[in-house]
Order: structure tokens, then sequence, then C-alpha cells
């Protein structure tokens, strides 16, 4: 059976795994990533934040790490990797080959021969976002969970043949997004078990008998799905089928604020729990993760909303309140004088 570099090489006339065409290909896909839309699960989504192809040469380590809010799949797409979770045996990746890896699991990777590896995080959204994501570790019960991408090589074909045409295409990014997307569903559905969450049911607090809450849901809904990447008023009007004014008007009413104030509290939310989590986040991977395009902006709108800056998150979390007070007041007339 030929391997993806072979159909690769078939259809395109090169192969992509050459480090020109590679270079290109993971230019193209940074630009894909706004636009691969979260994949929904009730009060959950998936929100693809994260995906890179690189070559990688043998004996390269990543040393142990973790992503406490965020599903992680490697797929070998050339040479041998493996992957290692203290007190498991290492899981080797040949071509076609991949794992998913469950939030919080600290793990290590190291490239055996000379290779290259797709990698894609997911985080996982929503109001029900912390129970679901502990869900998912016990699911795992602490190791990796190994796939076969046999069935899923026409799509990681076809997403490569879409990003290094040569024929202009005004959606390429959009349908490349959408592949990434389907890869991206099609694994975890066929890892993962969600069998209990597969329900239809109206999140709580919400009277969908009462149009102007159903509406209000379904902005809300929206927004959760796609708060990472850059979004609008406009856009989330258009998605619930109202105009911004309409929209605004029954936020204010149903929900007792407006849409951008909703969006950027979902934001600012997110970013609070990212910084908590792990205290080596820095502010400008903080701003960008949760869909601020400006980090001094990020900055201005997290010490309104929580009375400290993202800097001091950790320190307030770690210490007992007074102390920390006490030194984040020092620190401040330390850079004051300096």
């Amino acid at each position: 059976m030929p391997d993806i570099d072979e159909k690769l090489t078939a259809q395109l006339g090169y192969s992509p795994f050459l480090d020109s065409a590679l270079i290109q290909f993971d230019k193209q896909i940074l630009l894909a990533t706004p636009h691969i839309l979260a994949l929904p699960l009730n009060e959950v989504f998936f929100t693809c934040y994260y995906i890179h192809s690189v070559r990688h040469p043998a004996g390269q380590d990543y040393p142990d790490h973790q992503h406490d809010d965020a599903v992680e799949i490697q797929l070998c797409l050339d040479g041998e990797y493996a992957i290692e979770v203290a007190g498991q045996p290492p899981l080797t990746l040949h071509p076609g080959a991949g794992t998913v890896i469950m939030p919080g699991l600290r793990h290590r990777s190291r490239c055996i021969k000379k290779g290259v590896r797709l990698t894609a995080r997911a985080a996982i959204n929503g109001a029900d976002a912390i129970q679901f994501t502990s869900e998912l570790a016990k699911q795992a019960a602490g190791g990796l969970i190994s796939f076969d991408e046999r069935g899923q090589d026409m799509v990681i074909c076809e997403l490569f043949r879409v990003l290094l045409a040569d024929t202009p295409n005004p959606w390429k990014y959009e349908i490349a997004g959408g592949l990434i997307r389907i890869w991206l569903g099609t694994i975890l559905a066929t890892c993962l078990d969600f069998g209990h969450r597969m329900r239809t049911a109206p999140a709580a607090g919400i009277d969908i008998g009462n149009r102007g809450n159903a509406l209000c849901e379904r902005a809300s809904t929206f927004i959760y799905a796609n708060f990472q990447r850059p979004l609008n008023i406009d856009e989330i009007a258009q998605h619930t089928g109202i105009t911004t004014r309409h929209l605004n008007r029954l936020f204010k009413k149903h929900v007792g604020t407006s849409v951008c104030h909703t969006l950027r509290d979902v934001r600012l939310s997110a970013a609070f729990r990212m910084l908590s989590g792990n205290p080596k986040s820095s502010i400008k991977e903080a701003a960008y993760r949760v869909g601020f395009s400006s980090p001094s902006y990020f900055t201005q709108c997290f010490k309104q909303q929580y009375g400290i800056l993202p800097t001091e998150v950790h320190l307030r979390l770690s210490k007992p309140l007074k102390d920390a007070l006490k030194y984040i007041d020092t620190s401040r007339i330390i850079a004051d004088n300096n």
C-alpha cells in the first residue's frame, strides 16, 4: 500500500516532504488555522488553535510537558517517533500511525529516525469544559491512545494538495480549515467515547420556549465555539440570523449585558484559567490564544475585570492573599522607582 509521501508525490509531481515544500506547507497551514470551526458537543467545544508540521532530525528530543486544557494529536507522516509517558512503555509511531494525548498528561517525545510529524492541539471550551476535561482524563486512564491514519490519509493528502497548489483559490484557507476539522473530528470520534454526551438538551438556565432566550443561547454557543479566533458582533449576529442591533437588545434583556461584553468575558475567563493553570504562560501567548489581537489591550481588560495584572495571577493563587498583595505592592514600588 503506498504511503502518504508516495500518494502526494504522484498528485503534486514532487515530494511535499522536501524541506522547501514542508516550510511552505507549514506557513500555509498557519494561515488556515483561524478558519477551523469548532467541533461542538452539547455544552463543550473542541477548538483547534494550533497545527504544525515540521521535519525533525534523528535524536531530537522534546522534554516533559503537558497541556492542561487541550487535547493533542500527533501523527507521524515520515520517519519514526517515540512518545513516552512515565510508568509505561514508549509508543512508537511509524508513517500513518498517531496518538491522542489527553489534557494534563505529562509526556515527552523523541525522533528516532529522521521524519515529519503533524501536531494539532484542540482546546476544550464551554460551560462544562472543566468537568468534560476531567472525564476525558479518566477515560484515557493516564495513558496514550493510539490510532491508525490509513482511513484518513486521503484527507491529509487533499490538505497538502490544497495548500501547496499553484492555482489561485479565493477559498484556499476556508477549504483547508474544513479539511482539518474533518480530520480532527474523525480522529476524536474514533478514539474517544462520547456516547454519554451525545444527547439533545438545552443549556442550563435557558428557556428555549422563549424565542429571545433561544436566540441568545444560539449566539452564546457560537461565541464559546469561536472566541479564540477573530470574531465580531456582525458575524455573531449573522450566525444567529438577526441584526446586530436586535441581538444587542436581546442580550441586554435576557443576559444583562451586551454581546461584545459577553465575548470579552468569555475570553478573559479562558485567559484566567490558562494563566492560573500554567504559570509559565506568557502574556502574549495568553492574549493571542483567547482571541485578543493586542497583548496591551488584553492586559488593560484583564486588570479592569479582575483588579490584578495577568502576571500577578499565579502569585495571587499560590500565596495567602495578604502576603500576595504585599508582594505585589512592593514589586510595583520597586518598578516605579526604577
